[in-house]
């Protein structure tokens, strides 16, 4: 786990041979392909795509299943084509108060024989919470503003709901490292530039593998399925609780 720096060398100068001829469309959106890779399964692609409107993040190959990030409305919209369903994500106070201990640490660590993504300095830095390892980043400065900050929104709104769902979460499983990603501190892997390679606690692995900027996008993929059913993750656990308590309740 990132015990040398060789392979992020080779993977940032694949990266910077790729997109040379990537930027010639001209219709204002950015689109930012991922490879991400945990433990157990293995390498799938990301897609986002980014408006000053809208944030669409899908593998890229099938449309059915999407997430859209709504800006303007700070609400993120999941849709699930077998189900017919969107469950709708809003943004939330968090009310919950952090653990006692909660100390933070960032380390910095300069990439002197790494080459440039689109003109931007590459640094690695080391994200750490009570003393345990969350993120390792690879971050460029300034590079695609405006995903990086369409990122971190989508990330606030979604600490909401984390926050909520603590509240269901056993205290012996809320780590620091979970707690800090997730909640209190969303958005610390994006507070020194776009990442272009991220490992957190778990072990998953994300890396930046190509992006058009000019990206012509259909406008059908900012749009949702009028005839799907839509709930909230208040409204599942909800119906989920009255559920269990007619298991339990004899008679019914």
């Amino acid at each position: 786990m990132f015990k040398s720096t060789q392979p992020i060398f080779v993977l940032l100068v694949v990266f910077v041979l790729g997109i040379t001829a990537s930027c010639s469309r001209s219709d204002g959106a950015y689109m930012v392909m991922f490879s991400e890779k945990d433990g157990v399964s293995a390498s799938a692609p990301t897609r986002m795509i980014v408006t000053d409107k809208f944030m669409r993040i899908d593998d890229g190959i099938n449309n059915n299943d999407f997430l859209l990030y709504d800006r303007a409305q700070k609400t993120i919209y999941s849709v699930a084509a077998e189900n017919r369903a969107i469950l709708i994500i809003e943004p939330q106070v968090i009310t919950v108060k952090p653990p006692k201990e909660f100390k933070h640490e960032v380390k910095t660590f300069e990439l002197k024989d790494s080459p440039d993504i689109d003109g931007k300095k590459v640094t690695r830095y080391t994200l750490s919470t009570n003393g345990k390892r969350c993120y390792v980043v690879f971050a460029a400065k300034g590079l695609m503003e405006e995903v990086r900050q369409a990122l971190i929104e989508y990330r606030e709104v979604l600490a909401g709901e984390q926050a909520a769902m603590s509240a269901f979460v056993p205290l012996e499983f809320q780590t620091g490292c979970d707690l800090a990603n997730n909640v209190f501190l969303p958005a610390r892997h994006l507070e020194y530039g776009l990442p272009v390679r991220m490992e957190d606690m778990t072990g998953k692995v994300r890396n930046l593998g190509n992006y058009e900027k000019n990206y012509k996008a259909d406008p059908v993929l900012f749009t949702l399925p009028a005839d799907y059913s839509r709930y909230t993750p208040a409204q599942m656990r909800n119906r989920e609780s009255k559920a269990k308590s007619a298991e339990e309740t004899p008679g019914t």
